[in-house]
Order: C-alpha cells, then structure tokens, then sequence
C-alpha cells in the first residue's frame, strides 16, 4: 500500500520529464477507448427510434461534450510545471485529445442523421 505513491525522488530531471510525457498521451487517447464502446453500442441499438437507441446517442453527445469542454482541467495538473520544450509536447497532447472528442461527436451527428 506504501509503495503505491510513486515518488520523483530519486529520479533525474529526464526521467521525470519522461514521465510526465508519458502521462500527458496516456491523458490525450484516454476518450478512444470510451468512443470505441461508445460507437458499438450506437451500432447495437439500431436504427430504430426507440428510448434505447435515443439513450444511446444522447449520451454519446454529452459524454464527448463534457470531455471536449473539460480539457483544460484535465490537463491543468498534469501540465503545471513543465519546462518550455515540453510545453509544447503538452499542447499536441490536448489537442489530440480534443481531435479525438471532436471524432466522438462526429459519430454521435452520424447516428443522429440515421
């Protein structure tokens, strides 16, 4: 239980920088997986106009709407404190992460239109 606090301690400034790298794309494709089994569940409801399928799609909208407009806060922890050169790994991070809500919204408009 102790050992699950990780500590930068003992790491070289590379190695935390690395991490905290790591840690802001990991933070970007975090929506893929939730607009993965978002968009099977879009394709199981059907085309129908039924509670299910309705449920479905309006959660699809509000999910990515929620994420889309929740990204500064997402990325306020893990981008405070960086040095320069990774400022800018720290934007591509949030905009690949908006690029991929923007995707599920699409999907969502697609299921609307059907």
């Amino acid at each position: 239980f102790f050992g699950a606090q990780m500590s930068t301690a003992g790491m070289s400034a590379g190695a935390t920088y690395e991490l905290k790298k790591q840690k802001l794309w990991e933070a970007a494709y975090a929506p893929g997986t939730s607009i993965a089994m978002t968009t099977f569940m879009m394709w199981m409801s059907g085309n129908d106009v039924q509670i299910f399928s309705i449920m479905i799609t309006l959660m699809a909208v509000m999910n990515s709407l929620k994420s889309f407009f929740g990204a500064n806060k997402t990325f306020e922890k893990l981008s405070s404190g960086l040095p320069e050169e990774l400022q800018a790994e720290a934007m591509r991070a949030k905009a690949m992460f908006m690029l991929i809500n923007a995707g599920g919204l699409a999907l969502a408009m697609v299921k609307c239109y059907y």
